[in-house]
């Protein structure tokens, strides 16, 4: 899964032409792919976050239920 942004990073490092391309007005072909990419960061730290807090806090319950207070 990460290796189409990884080939298309790369291809648009490698032609300087492709990442000018004008999308709308002054924004560009490499800016929207930044954005993107930080997006996709952003969303991916996020259910990660997400999943290991779900998961972590079942463990923790079931370590702590046998303790009496």
């Amino acid at each position: 899964m990460n290796g189409i942004p990884f080939a298309v990073g790369i291809t648009l490092s490698c032609f300087t032409d492709v990442p000018a391309v004008e999308v709308y007005g002054k924004l560009t072909l490499g800016l929207v792919w930044g954005v993107l990419q930080c997006a996709l960061f952003v969303a991916t730290a996020w259910l990660y976050e997400m999943r290991s807090t779900r998961s972590a806090d079942r463990l923790e319950q079931t370590l702590t239920a046998d303790v009496t207070r």
